[in-house]
């Protein structure tokens, strides 16, 4: 399910469905090394509890669990090409931390009936930063990611970089407020079996952006795009 917003489209939680779609692509036509990077991280329960849940159709229409952010990123890419034709014009990937809490406050407040801060927490765009703001205004302009601290680590750079940030309450913990996700960061080459993922549908941004420095920087879509090979 997508919830339609002014400027963006928001989904529910991934299924584990919709990300066999996926996997039954990339099992065809990528390396056996980037297949199994992209299934649900094995760590993430006891053996036996982990091949129940890859097994047979079970959990299908339940959000999948245990999805690295990396390989959630992996699939957004993939959505983001089969949902375009002769150029890309609309972007598919993770919501920053100002996007889903506008999706969040306003649904709430809508009283419109949705899946955010319930039984699982959400992988956001947001690299995790001591230093970031947790919120910003948005009445003055829809570039939300404006604020976001948003990092696009390498391969090879240290782990202190591909720290990730997440949000919203799950079955495993809750926060007392949402902001206090903040503080704790999670690891993109690693799944974690309270952490499923949505993804965000906007044409893309073009805009440039100020960043930290007061220097203009790429938008964060076209960065992505970039780093994908898609640019």
């Amino acid at each position: 399910m997508h919830l339609e917003m002014d400027a963006f489209q928001i989904s529910s939680l991934i299924t584990f469905g919709e990300y066999k779609e996926y996997l039954e692509v990339i099992k065809r036509d990528s390396s056996s090394k980037f297949y199994f990077s992209q299934i649900p991280d094995s760590g993430m329960c006891l053996p036996e509890n982990y091949k129940e849940y890859v097994s047979g159709d079970k959990y299908d229409n339940f959000p999948v669990m245990g999805v690295r952010w990396d390989a959630a990123m992996n699939y957004c890419r993939w959505k983001t090409m089969q949902n375009n034709k002769d150029s890309i014009k609309y972007i598919y990937r993770l919501p920053s931390e100002s996007e889903w809490l506008t999706a969040y406050n306003y649904l709430s407040e809508s009283s419109v009936k949705h899946d955010l801060s319930q039984n699982y927490s959400d992988w956001l765009l947001n690299a995790f930063d001591e230093d970031s703001p947790n919120f910003m205004n948005t009445t003055n302009s829809n570039h939300w990611n404006s604020f976001d601290y948003i990092y696009l680590a390498k391969n090879n750079e240290p782990h202190i970089l591909h720290r990730k940030c997440v949000i919203g309450d799950s079955y495993l913990f809750k926060m007392e407020n949402l902001a206090d996700y903040s503080d704790i960061p999670y690891y993109s080459y690693q799944g974690y079996r309270q952490i499923g993922f949505r993804v965000l549908k906007e044409m893309v941004d073009k805009v440039n952006l100020v960043n930290k420095k007061g220097n203009q920087q790429t938008s964060i879509d076209l960065q992505i795009l970039t780093s994908w090979g898609l640019k």
